[in-house]
């Protein structure tokens, strides 16, 4: 959607009292307002002491390591089976009920995954 477009639906929304606020799909939750809504949102800065060299250092070797892996990726390939193990099923056990910790998305929340990941693609 252009940006033009974004503003119209920001504008109509806002006159129907609700608060739309735009993200790129960082955040899969959807983030309108109703105007009489009982929450107050607040947004508060936290500033933090700035990194130590050897912090920085770590930080953009294990960046340089994503990106070359990346890049590896994309020029060789990635190879799905060059790491395949063969393993006993008899011997698999079933997972805990509550292996997953977040519960199904709502139709809306749905929507708004799958417009990001078109909109960005999948990033690991």
């Amino acid at each position: 959607m252009s940006n033009n477009g974004l503003l119209n639906l920001k504008n109509n929304m806002a006159k129907m009292g609700i608060n739309l606020e735009v993200s790129e799909g960082e955040n899969v939750f959807p983030t309108a307002r109703v105007k009489n809504d009982p929450i107050n949102q607040k947004t508060e800065e936290i500033k933090l002491p700035p990194a130590s060299q050897e912090i920085e250092d770590k930080r953009r070797e294990n960046e340089i390591k994503i990106i070359r892996r990346r890049m590896k990726n994309f020029t060789e390939g990635v190879h799905i089976f060059s790491n395949l193990q063969k393993i006993n099923i008899e011997e698999m056990e079933f997972c805990a009920e509550n292996w997953n910790y977040f519960g199904k998305p709502s139709r809306e929340q749905l929507l708004t995954l799958i417009g990001s990941i078109e909109h960005i693609g999948l990033i690991n």
